[in-house]
């Protein structure tokens, strides 16, 4: 395991000095079954600039936390990620942090202090077997029951984040993994309200969210509410989700949908449900498009 983690990093350097490399973790929030984060940093200290091949995005596999045996590892966790392979070079005396989202790995975790055994690692680019370093460091958490108090902390501080904050600064990546892979309910209006943010919110996010609108029939009516209200282009995930997973909406379902806040909502409904359309709705929404088209090219002018 150790090892096939190390092949996610990798130096152009083969005469690398361990001792330039160390790292420091900190706990940044710790909830029972999550989120738990922590924050990795790293420091070089080498005299000349290292190259490094980064593989972007999360989950940053190459960083390795071992945790105590109660914590329940995800048997899937990273298998189907696509990673991107990008160099980035460390100049002497540079600093560079990481997020680490437990809750992705861990699918169980348990209230408690806890200690938490972290390496960054890097390996031989031409022998990956063969670690060229692995800069440790350990980190106390102590991770809080997932109770009412505590999830509401989390839920408020992230919607007042989305409500209130400069949209230009708000890191809805950041956000939205605080919130996927986690399974509390109570985190589900943070989700929705995160979501508005449109294309800055991670798709990723959207498919966790619909996981957690079929746990009832209440979820399930809450994410049309939201839809119908608050949808965004890029909530198509949605549609293709009920589609795939054959997922049958009621009438009612639909009539809030093709009646929705956003002209998009109105059309994804329109496409995925013609059958529900009368002649007077589509050509309603048939209108909404040429009006969007006209003030296109009225823009032009």
């Amino acid at each position: 395991m150790f090892v096939a983690l190390a092949l996610n990093v990798m130096l152009t350097a083969l005469d690398l000095d361990a001792t330039q490399l160390s790292i420091k973790a900190e706990a940044i929030d710790a909830v029972a079954d999550g989120p738990v984060i922590i924050k990795v940093n790293l420091s070089y200290k080498g005299k000349k600039p290292l190259t490094v091949l980064d593989w972007t995005p999360f989950p940053n596999k190459y960083i390795h936390v071992h945790a105590p045996e109660h914590w329940t590892r995800r048997d899937a966790w990273g298998r189907d990620i696509k990673a991107l392979v990008l160099p980035r070079t460390l100049k002497p005396g540079e600093q560079y942090s990481e997020f680490v989202f437990l809750h992705h790995r861990f699918a169980k975790i348990l209230p408690g202090k806890a200690s938490l055994k972290v390496h960054w690692l890097f390996a031989d680019r031409a022998a990956p077997d063969r670690i060229l370093a692995a800069p440790g460091t350990t980190v106390a958490v102590d991770v809080a029951r997932d109770s009412m108090r505590n999830l509401a902390r989390i839920r408020e501080r992230i919607e007042q984040q989305v409500e209130f904050g400069d949209p230009r600064k708000i890191d809805a990546g950041y956000l939205a993994s605080e919130l996927e892979y986690t399974k509390h309910l109570e985190l589900y209006p943070a989700a929705l309200r995160l979501l508005q943010l449109d294309r800055d919110c991670p798709d990723s996010l959207r498919r966790h969210v619909f996981q957690w609108s079929r746990t009832s029939r209440e979820t399930h009516e809450r994410l049309i509410q939201h839809l119908a209200r608050c949808g965004v282009r890029s909530d198509l995930v949605f549609f293709e989700l009920w589609r795939s997973n054959k997922v049958r909406l009621s009438d009612s379902d639909a009539d809030a949908l093709l009646g929705g806040h956003n002209p998009w909502i109105r059309l994804y409904a329109l496409k995925h449900y013609p059958e529900r359309c009368d002649a007077g709705i589509r050509d309603w929404i048939k209108r909404d498009v040429e009006d969007l088209q006209k003030l296109l090219e009225k823009d032009k002018d």
